[in-house]
């Protein structure tokens, strides 16, 4: 009875949890720490824990008057998160890995300690998020936009300068110089905070929930304007002074400046919308009487004991250690010689081999690769490109990438991409269902399939492959991870080539299977 003594206090239960949270989520921080240090994208997270700090401090007084009532409707949100935590950590999705953490404390504060809880620690949580990487999914078409919105934008204000300028995409041809908009230059290092900033900016100076929404909206249009600006400005002093004018100092002074900007033009904004009606005529209470008189108003009964949700989010947090620490022990399936003995001779094929790039193999997340260009007796040719894994990914690891991303980074241009089912392709798999993409570059086309493959499943979706290595994972059946490319031109048309790679296909898998088998261990 006296450890259900202790364990219904408040503090004890706030150690366990985060005990749990950090065995568990351990490698991840340290993985969004490396993130975070290493790209200046991310360089306001280290501000965010003592912003989330300063505001609980704020709010210190409300906890004393705070009841806990657990919010029994939360364990849907629990069981989604233990899911999402599940795929994450063990489907190798480092993005979702980080972001349950984060829902994680969601979870905590809404299902043990109910909705008034919530209320107070709603912000301090809300800017905790801000410490999470954008996934790639995310992040790199939310870059691209930005870098043609500015690019777009720094055209306007050249022009408007009386200076010619000829805009490619996010290329600003001067004549005598170019200028590139790189992803460092989206002004995505503007947004985030600038969006962090404009919610406490709304939290603290505005009291109607209009003007907040409204405030943390124009965060956006602001840093898109700013730092079109910047860029403008940059182009103009290469031209008027020399390209040396737009380097060194003045491109990395200008990033703080521009950020200054910035703020001082939400600040602006802010004020704009307080002379708005309706005016704040009454000052805002202080925050600890705005809870307490909430739940003085609402909350006259007794406080209900929390001791059943916190058991819960216990048992399903350590289900989760366990899982994650089990899929980090697995062995390694090891192929005896290795990708490079795969047969460059199958039914009629005759391959032959391509070097790879240390350095592109590690980053490409395989730990080998195959590569080979095939021609049969038809002078049919295909390339194929076969990465390798026999270890679980675990944080601070690529991902296997995926041809729609390699390929646009290259300069392929994907003019159509759907999935696409190989009848009988492969007697091991029932269905056998494939990624097909038409791209093309400088005039020439090319038709590529790509899919991912463990020993039971085929995937044509990243984010689906993930979810068989986690069901995998939980089962205990260890497994390898394969992504497989292959390619072949477009001489006549596109139905040829799809005929000709289906029949590859049909070819190489089988083989493909066998040596697999046969060779690992």
């Amino acid at each position: 009875m006296k450890i259900l003594h202790y364990l219904k206090n408040i503090y004890v239960q706030i150690f366990i949890l985060s005990i749990l949270i950090l065995a568990i989520y351990y490698p991840i921080l340290m993985g969004i720490y490396a993130k975070v240090s290493t790209n200046e994208d991310y360089s306001h997270a280290f501000l965010m824990p003592f912003i989330a700090a300063y505001l609980i401090w704020e709010k210190r007084k409300s906890f004393k008057n705070a009841q806990i009532r657990p919010f029994w409707i939360g364990i849907l949100l629990v069981i989604f998160t233990l899911l999402f935590s599940i795929y994450g950590v063990l489907g190798s999705d480092i993005s979702a890995a980080r972001i349950s953490w984060w829902l994680w404390l969601v979870c905590i504060v809404l299902f043990c300690y109910g909705l008034y809880f919530f209320k107070i620690l709603f912000l301090p949580i809300l800017m905790l998020g801000f410490i999470i990487p954008l996934p790639n999914c995310v992040q790199a078409p939310l870059t691209m936009s930005l870098k043609l919105a500015s690019s777009k934008l720094a055209a306007v204000i050249i022009r408007v300068a009386n200076i010619p300028v000829y805009l490619d995409g996010n290329i600003l041809d001067l004549g005598h110089t170019q200028l590139q908009v790189v992803d460092a230059c989206s002004g995505l290092r503007y947004v985030l905070p600038l969006i962090a900033l404009g919610i406490l900016c709304a939290y603290f100076f505005q009291k109607n929930i209009w003007k907040r929404v409204v405030l943390v909206f124009l965060t956006l249009p602001i840093a898109v304007l700013m730092n079109g600006l910047r860029v403008s400005l940059t182009a103009i002093l290469s031209q008027w002074i020399s390209p040396k004018a737009a380097e060194g100092f003045f491109h990395g002074f200008s990033g703080w400046l521009v950020f200054l900007l910035s703020f001082s033009l939400l600040m602006v904004f802010s004020y704009i919308l307080k002379l708005l009606p309706p005016k704040d005529v009454k000052k805002r209470q202080n925050v600890s009487n705005l809870y307490s008189n909430s739940v003085k108003t609402h909350y006259k009964r007794k406080e209900r004991g929390n001791i059943i949700p916190f058991t819960i989010t216990v048992g399903l947090l350590v289900v989760i250690l366990v899982a994650s620490l089990s899929t980090s022990t697995m062995p390694k399936i090891k192929l005896a010689n290795g990708m490079a003995a795969f047969p460059l001779e199958f039914k009629g094929w005759k391959g032959t081999p391509g070097s790879i790039d240390p350095k592109i193999l590690k980053k490409s997340g395989a730990e080998e690769a195959f590569q080979a260009t095939y021609i049969n007796d038809k002078n049919e040719i295909v390339s194929i490109y076969i990465g390798y894994r026999g270890t679980p990914f675990m944080e601070g690891e690529e991902f296997f990438h995926s041809p729609t991303v390699c390929l646009p980074s290259s300069g392929w241009k994907v003019l159509k991409q759907e999935k696409h089912t190989i009848p009988d392709a492969s007697p091991h798999y029932k269905e056998f269902v494939v990624r097909k993409m038409l791209v093309e570059k400088m005039g020439q086309r090319q038709l590529v399939y790509f899919w991912f493959q463990t020993k039971s499943k085929i995937a044509h979706i990243i984010f689906q492959n993930r979810f068989h290595l986690a069901m995998h994972a939980l089962r205990r059946d260890n497994t390898y991870d394969l992504t497989v490319h292959v390619y072949t031109p477009i001489e006549e048309n596109e139905r040829t080539a799809q005929n000709r790679l289906d029949n590859f296909i049909r070819d190489l898998e089988p083989i493909l299977v066998r040596f697999l088998n046969k060779t690992s261990s």
